[in-house]
């Protein structure tokens, strides 16, 4: 698979993994059929749904926010002074969550640059006003204390 289709692929994964999270959390249903729910609405709106490697890296997305939701929740409280989870614009949250997923699960196949900046890609996209500066500012916070240093391709990041 070439890097461009691979980076297409992933960044659709983390748009349904987003929207599926979003639509759980709202329902209080199951996420990962919230995740067949989303792609078939998608299919429905946009005349085509993701395809299944983009679903495939959704539902690894999901299980990684699922198995450590306690963790990354944690660690997106300790990183945003003054904001709460439950004051927190739940689409917002849920790119948060995914991209804190990225950091913890899959340092090595993805940079922590390129991680940080597909959730402000994704922020800007499903997000609300301000969530693109916001995500970047918690998750590159989050990388700082994961690693030691910046995430942010400004800072020097690997």
């Amino acid at each position: 698979m070439s890097l461009a289709i691979e980076k297409r692929v992933r960044r659709q994964g983390r748009t349904l993994a987003a929207q599926a999270l979003y639509q759980a959390e709202i329902t209080g249903g199951d996420p990962e059929l919230a995740i067949d729910m989303v792609r078939r609405l998608l299919a429905d709106e946009e005349g085509e749904a993701p395809d299944d490697a983009a679903e495939a890296w959704a539902r690894v997305l999901v299980a990684g926010v699922l198995s450590r939701r306690m963790e990354i929740d944690q660690l997106i409280e300790g990183a945003s002074a003054n904001w709460r989870l439950d004051r927190m614009a739940r689409m917002d949250l849920q790119i948060l969550r995914i991209g804190v997923a990225e950091l913890l699960l899959s340092r090595r196949d993805v940079p922590i640059a390129v991680a940080i900046d597909e959730a402000i890609e994704v922020a800007r996209v499903l997000g609300s006003e301000h969530a693109a500066r916001f995500v970047n500012g918690i998750l590159d916070a989050i990388a700082k204390h994961l690693t030691g240093h910046s995430g942010s391709p400004a800072e020097g990041a690997e």
